[in-house]
């Protein structure tokens, strides 16, 4: 599911400083990237039906190679994620 109307859709940034502000508010960059693109994870869980969600935003290098701290990368659409593991 894509999350849309939000306002850093578009939004150019360098990486290294996207890296900061996003993990400090909780998302993880494990190795979802190539030189070109890149996507923070937020994961977490819910246990009423035993599902692992992960909102994702993704975004793209403008200038520059990924993971080069002063690489331009511009932020795509967020979408959601869900993995539902069934037990029982």
């Amino acid at each position: 599911m894509q999350i849309t109307d939000y306002e850093f859709e578009g939004t150019q940034i360098t990486f290294g400083r996207l890296h900061r502000i996003i993990k400090d508010a909780g998302f993880i960059h494990a190795g979802q990237w190539d030189y070109e693109r890149v996507t923070f994870d937020y994961k977490f869980f819910d246990r009423t039906d035993d599902a692992t969600y992960y909102l994702r935003i993704p975004a793209y290098a403008v200038e520059g190679d990924i993971p080069a701290e002063d690489t331009v990368v511009q932020i795509l659409t967020p979408y959601l994620e869900d993995t539902i593991i069934r037990t029982g």
